[in-house]
């Protein structure tokens, strides 16, 4: 997921964000997606 600020400047893409208050999923692959309609709607 890229946060776009300005259209002039490349894209901001990071490693990792942080939800608070979201249920810790545990696989040995870890979460491959986080969609907002599965997570009720609490934006990371």
């Amino acid at each position: 997921m890229g946060l776009y600020y300005d259209p002039k400047e490349p894209a901001i893409v990071p490693d990792a964000f942080l939800s608070l208050g979201v249920e810790q999923r545990k696989s040995h692959r870890g979460r491959l997606s986080y969609v907002l309609w599965e997570e009720n709607y609490i934006v990371p």
